[in-house]
């Protein structure tokens, strides 16, 4: 199953979700733990050779993507809110490590229990401006997310 994407006219939102076959919990502990984002995280054939997460409000999340060319992509992520196992908050600053890169939106996910071991992933990603979020469309945004999504699924499927 593929993600949804919408992208309202009159807000910068890029919204999408998707249904996951496994539970909450184990959704939940793959996006926020480090030994199972290495499994997942980032395009198909890329890896992620450093990730550092603090799950908590004003913790740090750091990840270095790596293509399978070997080019690297730094990410540097604050933690807004946690609310396990339903709720996770963050911005990047993206900016430090790529200058030419749009403006970070405030990322905004939320895990819902739907029964029978299944669980919506929903994320809110809120740009600064419409012309940021054009930006980071044409630069792979919602693709890039959707692979991850795929790899996430494909993992969560071997737990």
């Amino acid at each position: 199953m593929s993600s949804t994407v919408e992208m309202p006219e009159q807000d910068p939102l890029i919204i999408m979700t998707r249904v996951f076959d496994a539970p909450r919990a184990l959704v939940w502990e793959t996006f926020t733990d480090c030994k199972h984002q290495v499994h997942w995280w980032g395009g198909h054939g890329w890896t992620l050779p450093v990730c550092e997460i603090e799950l908590r409000p004003g913790g740090a999340w750091r990840q270095v993507m790596r293509t399978p060319e070997g080019a690297e992509y730094p990410l540097n992520s604050v933690i807004v809110e946690v609310q396990p196992p339903e709720r996770l908050v963050w911005t990047d600053a993206v900016q430090s490590t790529h200058p030419d890169a749009p403006p970070s939106p405030l990322h905004t996910v939320t895990f819902e229990d739907l029964g029978n071991n299944k669980t919506k992933w929903h994320m809110v990603a809120r740009f600064p401006s419409a012309q940021a979020r054009e930006m980071a469309t044409k630069m792979g945004y919602t693709a890039m997310i959707e692979t991850g999504n795929d790899r996430l699924a494909a993992y969560l499927a071997t737990r």
